[in-house]
C-alpha cells in the first residue's frame, strides 16, 4: 500500500532527489498526524523516512555525535492529585504494607561518589576528589538516593516538578536592543546593590554613543579589556562630542563623563571598526532613584550564566526604561523595566510563566497551587513547601539507607570540564522542531535525562582526554583547576547493595517504586560524561519483622507477576520509553567545533555555527523567532542538493523506536568560511595551532563552586 500511497511516494523521491526543505516536513509531520487522513498501517515506513529526511540535511557534515542529553515529554494533562497520606494511615486502612526492600545492583559505567570535604568560609573548594568511603567500602549517600528515585519516580508517574527556581529565565541570545525606538539611551552607575530581600539604589542619566575609534580602541585591543574586567580600571572623558577626547582613569572637573565599556568586537567587514560605539554619560548630573527588589533579582535570573551575574557597587549599566521618551528627573521606581549589562540586553522569559502561559500549569511544584493536593511523587518522597501555605511539610513513607560497594575496586580519572547547562537554549531545550520559528514562546521539551556511553576504555567520555580544555584550539594538559577536577571512581562491573525502607504503602505505590527499580539507575555525579549507569540485579522484599516474603530478578521496565494489576499501564509506558534513553550511544559528547577564525575550540563554537538564534540585518530590529540557517557554497551542494543554505541544527526529539536516530553533526569541525557563506567543512582531530594569532574566549558561565561564592556574597550582604 505504501508504495501507491502519494505522500509515501512523493516524500521517498524528494529524500533521493536532495529536496527536502522545511515546509516539506512540515507538510508530512501534519500528514502523520492528521488521524482521520494518516493510515496507521504506514506508521512505522513513514517515521524511517521522516528520520532519513531530518539527518539528511545535515548527513553531509562530518563529524557525528551524540549530545549527552534529551527528553521525555511532559504529560499534557495533570497527574492524579490528593490529599498528603499521614504516615499512620496503616492503623486505619490496614491492608496497607510496611517493610524493607533489599536492593542488589552492579555498575555499568564508572560511578563518581565524591567525599565531602567541609571548607571554611572564604577557602575555594577541592578540585581533587577522593572517594566517600566508610573503610574499604564505597559509599553513595542515602540523600543521593532519595533524589535519584524521586527524580525518576517523577518521570515515571509523569508528577510535576518538585522546584522550580523562581527566578529561572529563559534566556538565548540578546534580544532587548536599548537603542530603539526614538534613539534615547540610559546608563546609572549602582550606588547600593539590591538583592532578594531589598531594594537597591542607582544614579541614572541620559546617555551618549562615542566612536570606539575615537576613544583609541580597536576591536580586539588589550586597552579594552582593562576597563572592561570586573576591578578594571575607570575610564573618564571630557566631552563626549569631540572627535579626540582626552581620557583619565579617574573623575575630575575636566573630565566628568563616564565610559561604560563594552565587550570585545568582533569585526565583520572592513568599516565595521568604525560602527561601534560606547556609552557614557555624567554621573554628576544623574538622578538617584531606588530600585526595587524584584528588578535586582529579574537581572540575576537573566544574567546567571552571563559575564556579570550579580551587580556590585560601582558597576556601570543600561537601564531599560518603561517609556524611552520620558526624562530620568521625572522617574520613578516603577519607570524602571529592567536593568541591562549590555546595551543590546536579554529580555527573555521567566520559565515559571512560561508553563503558565502554555498550558503546562500543572508542572507547577504542588506546594504553590495552594489547594493541599499532592501527586505520587510528593506523597511517597515527602515534600516541604518552600512557599505558599497549601500543607505543612510531608514527611517521606520511602527512606533509602547509603548505597554501599564493599571493597570496591576504584580508580583515579582526570574528568573533562563540567558546565552549568543554559536551559535557554532554543535548538535544544525548546518543543519545536521548525528552526525557522523556533522561540522562546514554544513549549519547554519535558524531563531532561542523561545517555549513556558504548564507549569505553581510553576512548570513554569521562576521560579528560577525550574531550579537554583548549586554549587558541590548542587541547591544554591536564591541571585541576575550577573546570577541569581529578576524582577517584569506582570501576564498572562492581557489586553494590542497598536498603530502603517504606511504611504505609498501598499495592499501586509499592508497585510504583518496584517498577522505579527495575528501570536503569544514574547514580553519582558526572551523569552528562555517561557516569553513574548501573543495573539492578536482585530485589528481595521483607515485612516489618524482617522476614523474607518475596524475591526475584527485575526485568527491565516491569513488575513481577504479583504486582502486574496495580501498575497503571501509563507508568509501565513511560518507564519502557525512560529505558530506551538508557541504551548506550556512540560519540557521546558535548557539542564542539572549531569557529570559523581558527582562534577558538569548544562548546559555544558549536552552537555559534550550527544553531545560533537568528539575527536581523536591519537596524534597530529585533528577532525573537528562528535560529540561523547556514549559508553554504555552490561547491557543497551536490551534497545538499541545490539548496544555498541548510537550517540551522535541532536536538531530534527522542524515538523510542530508534534511540540512536537523534544525531548531530559538526562535532571538532571547522566551518572554513568565505564572508558568510561556508566553503568547506574541515574535520579536525588531535590539537591545532591557529594560523593567526587571535585572543581566545574561556567558558564564563558558572560552575558549581562558583555559584556557591556568589550566594555567599549575597547572604553576607543580606545579613
Amino acid at each position: 500500500m505504501s508504495a501507491e500511497h502519494p505522500n509515501i511516494k512523493n516524500f521517498k523521491s524528494a529524500i533521493q532527489n536532495n529536496k527536502i526543505d522545511d515546509e516539506k516536513l512540515r507538510n508530512f509531520e501534519k500528514w502523520m498526524n492528521n488521524p482521520a487522513k494518516f493510515p496507521e498501517e504506514l506508521r512505522s515506513e513513514a517515521e524511517a523516512l521522516l528520520a532519513q529526511a531530518r539527518k539528511g540535511a545535515h548527513g553531509a557534515i562530518p563529524g557525528a555525535f551524540h549530545n549527552p542529553y534529551t527528553f521525555i515529554p511532559f504529560p499534557k494533562s495533570a497527574p492524579e492529585r490528593h490529599k498528603p497520606t499521614p504516615l499512620t494511615i496503616d492503623e486505619i486502612e490496614t491492608d496497607r504494607m510496611t517493610g524493607i526492600i533489599d536492593v542488589e545492583l552492579k555498575t555499568l559505567s564508572p560511578l563518581l561518589s565524591p567525599e565531602h570535604k567541609k571548607t571554611k568560609r572564604g577557602e575555594k573548594a577541592p578540585k581533587s576528589f577522593k572517594a566517600a568511603k566508610w573503610g574499604n567500602d564505597v559509599i553513595v549517600p542515602a540523600s543521593s538516593i532519595r533524589g535519584m528515585l524521586r527524580s525518576l519516580c517523577a518521570i515515571v508517574s509523569g508528577s510535576a516538578l518538585d522546584y522550580i527556581d523562581d527566578n529561572l529565565w529563559l534566556c538565548q541570545g540578546r534580544d532587548a536592543n536599548l537603542s530603539a525606538g526614538k534613539g534615547k539611551v540610559f546608563l546609572a552607575v549602582v550606588v547600593k546593590p539590591g538583592n532578594a530581600y531589598h531594594s537597591g539604589i542607582i544614579r541614572v542619566g541620559e546617555a551618549h554613543l562615542v566612536k570606539s575609534q575615537d576613544l583609541g580602541f580597536d576591536c580586539r585591543s588589550e586597552k579594552r579589556e582593562q576597563y572592561n574586567i570586573r576591578g578594571a580600571k575607570e575610564l573618564w572623558i571630557d566631552d563626549p562630542d569631540s572627535l579626540s577626547p582626552r581620557c583619565q582613569d579617574h573623575e575630575d572637573s575636566a573630565h566628568p563623563y563616564r565610559v561604560k565599556v563594552s565587550g570585545c568586537k568582533i569585526p565583520k567587514d572592513k568599516d565595521w571598526e568604525e560602527k561601534q560605539h560606547e556609552g557614557v554619560f555624567k554621573p554628576s548630573c544623574a538622578v538617584e532613584i531606588e530600585v526595587p527588589s524584584r528588578i535586582w533579582m529579574d537581572y540575576c535570573g537573566r544574567n546567571r550564566h552571563g559575564q556579570r551575574p550579580v551587580l556590585e557597587e560601582n558597576d556601570i549599566i543600561w537601564v531599560q526604561p518603561v517609556d524611552p521618551a520620558k526624562e530620568p528627573a521625572s522617574w520613578k521606581s516603577e519607570d524602571i523595566q529592567s536593568l541591562q549589562w549590555a546595551r543590546w540586553g536579554k529580555t527573555g522569559v521567566r520559565f515559571a510563566d512560561s508553563l503558565k502561559k502554555l498550558r503546562l500549569g500543572h508542572m507547577l511544584p504542588d506546594y504553590v497551587k495552594n489547594d493541599g493536593l499532592v501527586d505520587i511523587t510528593s506523597d511517597l518522597f515527602g515534600s516541604i513547601p518552600l512557599g505558599g501555605d497549601s500543607y505543612e511539610a510531608i514527611a517521606s513513607r520511602v527512606r533509602p539507607e547509603n548505597l554501599v560497594f564493599p571493597a570496591a575496586r576504584t580508580f583515579e580519572n582526570e574528568l573533562p570540564p563540567l558546565s552549568s547547562p543554559h536551559p535557554g537554549c532554543k535548538a535544544f531545550y525548546i518543543d519545536n522542531q521548525r528552526p525557522g520559528e523556533i522561540s522562546l514562546e514554544d513549549l519547554p521539551r519535558g524531563y531532561k535525562v542523561y545517555r549513556t556511553s558504548k564507549e569505553h576504555g581510553d576512548k570513554a567520555p569521562w576521560h579528560y582526554a577525550v574531550q579537554p580544555e583548549y586554549v587558541k584550539c590548542e587541547a591544554k594538559a591536564f591541571s585541576v583547576s575550577d573546570m577541569a577536577k581529578k576524582a577517584e571512581l569506582v570501576a564498572e562491573d562492581v557489586k553494590g547493595s542497598l536498603k530502603i525502607a517504606f511504611r504505609a504503602l498501598n499495592r499501586e505505590e509499592l508497585s510504583l517504586l518496584l517498577l522505579l527499580l527495575s528501570c536503569d539507575l544514574r547514580i553519582g555525579g558526572g551523569k552528562p560524561l555517561g557516569l553513574g549507569h548501573c543495573v539492578v540485579s536482585s530485589i528481595t522484599l521483607r515485612d516489618e519483622m524482617g522476614d523474607e516474603f518475596f524475591s526475584y530478578v527485575p526485568e527491565r521496565a516491569a513488575v513481577p507477576e504479583e504486582f502486574a494489576d496495580a501498575v497503571p499501564p501509563e507508568y509501565l509506558k513511560r518507564a519502557k520509553i525512560y529505558c530506551k534513553t538508557q541504551e548506550p550511544v556512540d560519540m557521546l559528547r558535548y557539542p564542539r567545533a572549531y569557529s570559523s577564525n581558527g582562534n577558538q575550540h569548544g562548546g559555544m563554537c558549536w552552537f555559534q555555527e550550527f544553531a545560533s538564534p537568528k539575527k536581523s540585518s536591519k537596524a534597530n530590529e529585533v528577532v525573537s523567532k528562528g535560529l540561523q540557517t547556514v549559508k553554504i557554497a555552490s561547491s557543497l551542494r551536490g551534497k545538499f542538493g541545490e539548496k544555498a543554505e541548510i537550517p540551522a541544527q535541532m536536538l531530534p526529539k527522542f524515538d523510542p523506536s530508534n534511540p540512536e536516530s537523534d544525531w548531530l553533526f559538526g562535532y571538532d569541525v571547522q566551518c572554513v568560511k568565505s564572508g558568510y557563506e561556508i566553503q568547506e567543512f574541515r574535520e579536525i582531530s588531535g590539537t591545532v595551532k591557529p594560523e593567526t594569532e587571535g585572543r581566545y574566549y574561556e567558558n564564563t558561565s558558572l560552575n558549581r563552586q562558583k555559584k556557591q561564592e556568589e550566594r555567599n556574597k549575597r547572604q553576607k550582604k543580606n545579613w
